[in-house]
């Protein structure tokens, strides 16, 4: 049910290989992305603004009902957020 690569992520598919992309991402520390205002719907914009530019780690995926890959990122034990691939970045 996981899958990371961003190749993979376009094509919207899960299957074995795109599943064992992302079990190697787990664990993953990521960057949240500046947000663009304009290209946020107001919701979306105040709740990834708390998030901008805060590093944490990749701890789960999971998906919407639409089928979008939705990812879990844990900031500090108390403090996990969820998020669209395009809105963070892995940093090595």
């Amino acid at each position: 049910m996981f899958f990371l690569d961003q190749a993979v992520e376009e094509q919207n598919e899960q299957t074995p290989e795109n599943l064992h992309n992302v079990n190697n991402q787990l664990g993953k520390p990521v960057q949240i992305r500046k947000i663009q205002k304009e290209l946020q719907d107001p919701e979306d914009y105040y709740y990834l603004k708390q998030y901008e530019n805060k590093a944490g780690t990749i701890v789960e995926y999971g998906t919407s009902e639409s089928g979008i890959g939705i990812y879990r990122v844990q900031f500090d034990r108390a403090n996990d957020g969820y998020f669209y691939r395009e809105d963070f970045d892995i940093v090595d």
